[in-house]
């Protein structure tokens, strides 16, 4: 099955072919409500394709129920349900929103993030900071008494985002109802304004019904959920080895997608477990409730299927599926040309030349900084055949490596220690270190290759502007906490974007504009229009801007490692740490969603997560090179089909963080030849690969 559409006989033959098939499909239907008060659970499945549907008409009904995967993503709430009344509150100097009260937060389904929306009503810019007053209710888990800080304009109004991550630990199959107090101030005003707001907490489905396919059906004797079938080849027929098909509600429901995907054996079939979905919509009565799940499957070489319907696993019908994968007529395949081992604690960036002859590495022991068996750190500088041109010794992890576009220097900032900000040339001469307060977790040469820009600078919360030639400072300025996360040139060279809050600098140091974004923005990326910014926050938020600072549209997730855009703006590719990979257009439009392979292996579910340097965007977006868990390299092409992917054959180490076992960084050149990645901390290694030639 592939869509659902009735096959055309030819002739006079096909046509006595159709006409017995409709009528035998009418008696297998007046026979089964016949015997439907007396049939067990044990009747076999009818896989789900052209033959199951009775009328044409039912064929036509189903096309007209499709829709596609913008509309299914958007089919469940996002947010907390609101149950509630509106907040307003004002002084002189400011104004507090927020759209209820009162809110609804389903754990392990909805992302817990309330937006509260601050007007600035002065005449200056201000800073405003959001803390919690009350006392953190008993039970409650990493609710902090700081939530955060914000820089409006005058007349300016924007969003912040409060945050209950870790929400209730010792919930159970209860829900709970606590309220917070919060209280806004601000650097301008003598007056705070104060709100309360009341989150009740609903169990996750895990804790109530168990894993995927058990209980409640099994306990009230009804065969547990599933959803099994075959996946084919289209065109021979035969049974496709190694494919993954996985069930899913879109990204806003977390309670899949790991114990329901499965890899397709020599014979092609798979066995999906789930949980009904009646007794899914019971567990989030009476605030919503879902027609059932979507079907993806994904293989290297083929189209990737999506079911362009839901599927109810309730309904004995749904239960299996038979699914023809379409070779992809552009599939391409690509030769390891070397690999090569390198120390701990595991590579962390890579930053290829121009024209890919040499590449700079950087080493970072995230998520454990404090293993001593991952240091010292190193950065290392190799050449196309893999061969280690230079090694040097750091005294911390390094997050941030930059090599100018010819090769001719290298540069590198750790994270903390002895030393921040190094230069070397491209036989490994130091030209100059600087050693601020703090390291630094970007460093950036601009397009020309004259200036270097990093951070924080010697107030510890700023960002730099280097010499590149001399070292020297030429300016400095205020980032936010902790210095520049992330730093990015336009392609003319004339401006420089630095955030964790979003600053926009001409090359004097004279501030254009500045935003507040999230959490930790790490990702800035321009469009060569310079039409278009994108910035990517470890918060789980994806903002676009327009180049004077204008809020064109946002999207929030789960746990965002990073993200890339075209040099068009057409495509932005979003990946988060559960390995889901989504892709927008300029508009903010989803394009695709997929589950990139890696995430789930035989041994165990959800031991592996994508990396945070892991995708990568070719500047015209037909490519997107994805590092996934347990070693996987994967290669999408712009309509989300996976044109290749590498699995890798390290020995996986289930003693350490899934970040750990999964490709940190990948890159890929322009026209999409060259694809280079790196392991993480389990197994430190840069792997190289090259489009064979056909």
């Amino acid at each position: 099955m592939n869509d659902l559409k009735t096959k055309s006989p030819k002739g006079k033959v096909g046509m006595w072919i159709l006409v017995v098939a409709i009528f035998g499909s009418l008696v297998l239907l007046v026979a089964y409500f016949a015997q439907s008060d007396t049939t067990s659970d044990n009747t076999a499945d009818t896989p789900i394709d052209s033959k199951n549907f009775d009328t044409q008409a039912d064929l036509d009904k189903m096309d007209e129920r499709a829709i596609s995967e913008s509309e299914f993503y958007d089919t469940i709430p996002f947010y907390p349900e609101v149950t509630g009344n509106p907040i307003v509150k004002s002084n002189f100097d400011f104004e507090v929103s927020l759209t209820s009260d009162k809110y609804v937060y389903f754990r392990g389904l909805q992302l817990p993030y309330l937006w509260l929306d601050i007007k600035n009503l002065g005449s200056v810019d201000d800073k405003y900071n959001i803390r919690l007053k009350s006392a953190v209710p008993e039970g409650w888990d990493s609710v902090p008494e700081f939530a955060g800080h914000t820089w409006l304009e005058p007349g300016q109004q924007d969003g912040f985002k409060l945050t209950y991550k870790q929400i209730y630990a010792g919930l159970n199959q209860e829900e709970v109802e606590s309220t917070f107090t919060y209280e806004v101030t601000s650097e301008q005003s003598s007056q705070s304004l104060e709100f309360d707001v009341t989150m009740v907490v609903y169990p996750e489905l895990s804790s109530t019904m168990g894993a995927p396919g058990s209980a409640p059906e099994a306990e009230q004797g009804k065969r547990p959920c599933d959803i099994k079938g075959t996946v084919k080849d289209s065109q021979t027929g035969g049974s496709i080895e190694g494919a993954e098909v996985s069930l899913w509600l879109g990204n806003k429901v977390r309670l899949m997608p790991y114990d329901m995907v499965r890899i397709t054996g020599s014979n092609g079939v798979f066995e999906l477990p789930c949980w009904s979905v009646a007794a899914i919509n019971e567990h989030y009565s009476p605030y919503f409730e879902v027609e059932g799940y979507r079907l993806l499957v994904q293989k290297s070489g083929y189209e990737t299927y999506v079911y362009n319907d839901y599927l109810n696993p309730d309904n004995e019908q749904m239960r299996s599926v038979d699914i023809e994968l379409t070779p992809l007529v552009w599939a391409s395949e690509y030769d390891l040309v070397w690999e090569k081992g390198l120390a701990h604690p595991g590579v962390w960036e890579i930053a290829p030349t121009d024209n890919w002859d040499r590449f700079a590495v950087a080493m970072g022991k995230h998520p454990d900084p404090n293993d001593a068996q991952y240091m010292p750190s190193v950065v290392s500088f190799l050449d196309d055949s893999g061969s280690v041109l230079w090694q040097k010794d750091l005294a911390d992890e390094s997050w941030a490596v930059d090599v100018a576009g010819d090769g001719t220097y290298v540069a590198c900032a750790i994270e903390d220690g002895d030393g921040g900000h190094y230069l070397w040339d491209a036989q490994g001469n130091e030209i100059w270190k600087n050693t601020p307060v703090h390291g630094g977790l970007e460093i950036v040469f601009s397009p020309d290759n004259k200036q270097i820009g990093s951070g924080p600078s010697a107030a510890a919360d700023g960002f730099v502007l280097y010499d590149t030639q001399s070292g020297d400072e030429l300016w400095t300025s205020t980032a936010g906490s902790r210095g520049a996360r992330a730093v990015t040139f336009s392609e003319d060279g004339q401006y420089v974007f630095a955030a964790p809050i979003l600053h926009k600098f001409d090359l004097e140091g004279n501030l254009q504009w500045r935003r507040f974004i999230s959490y930790v923005p790490y990702v800035i990326r321009l469009s060569s229009d310079n039409n278009y910014v994108m910035v990517a926050d470890k918060g789980d938020v994806v903002s676009m801007f327009d180049f004077d600072g204008n809020l064109l549209w946002r999207k929030e997730h789960f746990l965002i490692t990073y993200a890339d855009m075209s040099e068009d703006a057409s495509i932005t590719a979003v990946l988060t740490s559960y390995g889901e990979l989504f892709a927008y257009n300029a508009e903010g439009e989803l394009l695709w969603y997929r589950l990139v392979p890696g995430t789930t292996t035989e041994q165990c579910v959800y031991c592996s997560g994508a990396g945070h340097n892991g995708v990568d965007v070719t500047s015209d977006g037909e490519y997107i090179a994805v590092g996934s868990g347990n070693y996987h390299t994967v290669l999408y092409d712009r309509e989300g089909n996976i044109v290749w992917q590498h699995e890798g054959d390290a020995e996986l180490d289930m003693s350490v963080h899934p970040l750990r076992r999964s490709v940190m960084a990948v890159r890929i050149s322009d026209d999409g030849s060259k694809i280079i990645s790196g392991y993480g901390t389990s197994d430190p290694r840069v792997l190289f690969f090259e489009r064979s030639e056909e």
